[in-house]
């Protein structure tokens, strides 16, 4: 998750407009990035799959779909579909 982390822009912007446990559905920068970094803290498994990549736009920004299946330290499923601007 490190490695992953470092890729990311320092002014990353998250939105979440589904979220649901009381939280900011938009982050900014190193909220963004403390946010990411705690999901080894909620997860016990995390993957990702089904990523389809739709293309990049002129300014760089690549539109992509994908899933998770994950399973809480709790042992509750997770598994979403997502849209993402990277």
């Amino acid at each position: 998750l490190a490695d992953a982390l470092a890729t990311l822009s320092p002014d990353l912007t998250l939105e979440l407009p589904a979220r649901h446990d009381g939280g900011k559905p938009v982050m900014q920068g190193e909220a963004a990035h403390r946010f990411i970094g705690a999901m080894p803290k909620l997860f016990k498994s995390l993957n990702f799959s089904e990523i389809t990549v739709h293309g990049s736009t002129t300014s760089g920004v690549v539109a992509a779909e994908y899933r998770s299946n994950g399973l809480t330290h709790t042992g509750e499923p997770y598994i979403n579909t997502y849209a993402g601007f990277f």
